[in-house]
């Protein structure tokens, strides 16, 4: 019998840390996942307990409105809400809201929850080889502005992601940030405070959480198990029990701040693979 408790305590840990991640708020980025896969995203949602995704309709599904419409609502039977993401560093500095923009519209008009932005001007190339991010920030307001605004006279609410860079961008002469004016803008965020463990994440994201609740915003907190990406921000290289540990570790740090919704994981196949489904 002592040998038979011994080869049982570690699934037994594993299973009651799986357990309690399932219960802990949260969200989950879906990317280059077509649609005949939404019923396996479902089962894997509700099996971890997300109950809001951001989904990327592939390219090649996007002229598949029906299709598009009977995963939305299968989606929606299974208690999760669904935002339709998209969004490049290159929309950040267009003048008039890019066509591409517009078809991201029509796709949400499908029976989503809204829409997601993922434009992250932080990224781009101008962001990285200019001195002036506050112009670039200004440029990329504009679009948000316009977006929000489209997607509200479409009855869609915008979240859109963001990054602890936008707290230190200052916006006119009032102490506004550009975080702060986002946070204005939007009807939640997703805040990208990428690292690999969740003291460290809690500590960069501080003065952000502070701008973000000081104007009642709403938000989820990023990370991600993206394969590949520097062991300093992913999570890839955890076991499984490790990284929902972590998670329930990082939610605890988050619950008493008012405006938080949840974990947002990036993303569905690099996590699959992580938790070993």
């Amino acid at each position: 019998m002592a040998a038979l408790a011994g080869t049982m305590t570690v699934p037994l840990s594993g299973i009651a840390s799986t357990a309690r991640f399932a219960d802990i708020p949260k969200s989950l980025w879906v990317w280059k996942t077509s649609l005949s896969e939404m019923h396996k995203v479902a089962d894997f949602s509700v099996r971890y307990g997300f109950n809001v995704i951001f989904y990327s309709v592939p390219p090649d599904d996007r002229g598949s409105l029906p299709a598009l419409q009977s995963a939305l609502l299968l989606l929606k039977e299974r208690g999760i809400r669904a935002y339709i993401a998209g969004g490049a560093p290159a929309w950040a500095q267009e003048q008039n809201l890019p066509s591409t923009f517009q078809s991201l519209l029509n796709l949400a008009g499908q029976g989503s929850d809204g829409i997601c932005l993922d434009v992250e001007p932080q990224d781009s190339a101008v962001w990285k080889t200019s001195q002036d991010h506050q112009a670039i920030g200004m440029d990329y307001l504009t679009f948000l502005q316009n977006a929000t605004a489209l997607a509200k006279a479409n009855g869609l609410p915008a979240c859109v992601s963001t990054a602890p860079a936008f707290n230190n961008i200052p916006i006119g002469h009032n102490g506004t940030n550009m975080l702060g004016v986002v946070t204005s803008i939007v009807q939640g965020q997703i805040l990208m405070a990428y690292r690999s463990n969740p003291d460290a994440a809690l500590r960069i994201a501080a003065r952000s959480i502070e701008t973000i609740t000081a104007l009642n915003g709403k938000f989820w907190f990023g990370v991600t198990t993206k394969i590949g990406a520097s062991n300093i921000i992913s999570y890839a290289d955890n076991t499984a029990d490790n990284f929902c540990q972590a998670m329930i570790d990082l939610d605890t740090g988050l619950r008493n701040k008012p405006g938080y919704l949840g974990i947002a994981i990036n993303d569905y196949q690099s996590l699959r693979t992580l938790l070993g489904t």
